[in-house]
């Protein structure tokens, strides 16, 4: 079964949450930068923070969701956003992957990584 029949007749905040859980418990931080695409996450089980918001990415855009990318060079570090009605989620899974207090910690309605990262910006916005 693939994730468009697993999400199917959820509500775009369940398929967020189904996502962000998918890839928290089955994609660790690679931390050797081996696998720095979306497609060595899946084969390989690990990721940098590039692959795992290129798979969020393109695994979000198949299920339906607004979906983009923000990067900053500063922190060298890259997570996405996703909009749902008026509301924006920022998502670094990196840090929820990596994160031994909480899987959500960087999961949020503000944008987060502002005092350590001030020159983030979009590379890949969602389409509406």
């Amino acid at each position: 079964m693939n994730i468009k029949e697993q999400t199917k007749g959820l509500t775009e905040l369940e398929k967020l949450e189904y996502l962000h859980n998918f890839i928290t418990d089955n994609i660790n931080y690679d931390k050797e930068h081996r696998s720095r695409s979306a497609l060595a996450a899946t084969i390989t089980h690990k990721g940098t923070c590039t692959a795992l918001a290129q798979l969020f990415l393109i695994l979000g855009k198949a299920i339906g969701l607004k979906v983009g990318c923000i990067n900053s060079k500063i922190l060298k570090q890259r997570w996405n956003y996703v909009i749902i009605g008026n509301t924006t989620y920022y998502i670094d899974e990196t840090f929820n992957v990596t994160n031994n207090k909480s899987k959500k910690l960087f999961f949020q309605t503000t944008r987060i990584h502002l005092e350590k990262a001030p020159d983030q910006e979009i590379v890949v916005p969602h389409i509406k």
